[in-house]
């Protein structure tokens, strides 16, 4: 306990959990409940099975990063339902979901972890 308290700050800030680590490296990570959402946007046709997804921008609390090294996004619903990274920077992050079975993604939750440097 004490070596954590000597090598890392954390920092909650608009719903972000921020671990800050002596060495330089941060991870953020953040939860959204979206609830119902109705899937509303158009993709490239053929890139895949449903023609709806939802994106989302999520922008990282101010001086966060320096660099980012990793994003992971995952999402949990009642459905089949997939999500992916659709571009990042150390400002921000924008992500789709989708779902190749419905048009509406029932209790749908956001997980992002993101890792990178703060120094």
């Amino acid at each position: 306990k004490e070596m954590l308290e000597e090598n890392i700050i954390y920092k909650n800030v608009n719903g972000w959990h921020i671990y800050q680590y002596a060495s330089g490296k941060v991870e953020a990570y953040y939860t959204d409940p979206r609830g119902d959402v109705a899937l509303t946007g158009l993709r490239a046709a053929g890139v895949y099975s449903h023609n709806d997804y939802i994106g989302r921008t999520y922008t990282f609390p101010k001086s966060t990063f320096t660099k980012i090294h990793f994003i992971d996004v995952n999402v949990q619903s009642t459905g089949y339902t997939q999500c992916q990274v659709a571009s990042s920077d150390i400002n921000k992050v924008i992500i789709r979901v989708w779902s190749s079975y419905s048009t509406i993604v029932s209790g749908l939750t956001v997980l992002l972890k993101v890792v990178g440097r703060w120094k």
